[in-house]
């Protein structure tokens, strides 16, 4: 990878051409607002039950995308934590054994938030740690966090509404390969055609500026509208894992991949 440029048009001819997605989301019409918000209110009779099938099966797609057809060396972590924020534990597979990761968190309650680490790791992280950025081995895409105001984010530093949030993701220059609805705004993968593998500690280096200068573009969008979006850019980044519930609402709601 090239020397990083400041925000200025050479670097966002360099972030189009890193971006070139597996395939772009769906038009975002309000047909699709209105599936993805019913998707995502539906998870109230599940909290109290283990993983069911048809949320393993939204979390096997997830993976084959994320992953990518032909899935390199790493470990891929998933972190699950209670609603009190208790009972965390940490689950690892490598890239294409998705039965083995199916076959834990079948016994996985619902009642937990589920999050991926979305770089993957050089091995299994030690003493039951999430694993840190130093220890990332390579970067599948690029991604953003981007909150919309109602009772988990409140305030006037939010889109006042998920219609409004899908207008900004859609003014944006990049559509991404993967938009997830969590159940209090959007998640987004842009990811690579292929990961970007990290064989020493100064291709991390820059991997982690390319993504603290595209988070950096996208806040300063967010801000000309009053905007605040969290600064995401970390390469150990936990994202919601979609089939899972976000239970920072009442009743919980369901983790929606857009695709």
């Amino acid at each position: 990878m090239g020397k990083l440029l400041p925000i200025t048009i050479s670097t966002l001819v360099l972030i189009i051409l890193l971006i070139v997605p597996h395939r772009t989301t769906n038009d975002q019409s309000t047909a699709f607002i209105e599936l993805l918000h019913k998707s995502s209110t539906n998870g109230g009779n599940m909290s109290q039950k283990n993983v069911d099938q048809k949320s393993l099966e939204d979390i096997e797609t997830f993976f084959k995308i994320l992953h990518g057809p032909n899935p390199i060396d790493g470990c891929q972590v998933v972190f699950t934590v209670g609603r009190d924020n208790q009972n965390r534990k940490i689950y690892t597979f490598k890239p294409g054994e998705l039965s083995h990761i199916k076959g834990v968190l079948s016994f996985v309650s619902m009642s937990n938030h589920m999050y991926y680490e979305v770089c993957l790791q050089q091995s299994i992280p030690p003493n039951g740690k999430r694993g840190s950025a130093k220890s990332t081995a390579s970067m599948p895409g690029l991604w953003l966090d981007i909150d919309v105001r109602g009772d988990n984010h409140k305030g006037n530093q939010y889109p006042e509404s998920e219609e409004v949030a899908l207008n900004f993701i859609r003014e944006l220059p990049w559509k991404p390969t993967v938009l997830i609805h969590t159940g209090g705004g959007y998640q987004l993968l842009y990811l690579f055609i292929k990961p970007l593998v990290f064989r020493n500690e100064k291709e991390r280096k820059k991997a982690a500026e390319l993504s603290a200068k595209f988070q950096s573009y996208i806040r300063s969008e967010g801000e000309k509208h009053g905007w605040r979006i969290d600064n995401t850019q970390d390469l150990a980044r936990l994202l919601r894992i979609p089939g899972s519930l976000n239970h920072k609402s009442d009743p919980p709601k369901r983790v929606v991949n857009g695709n």
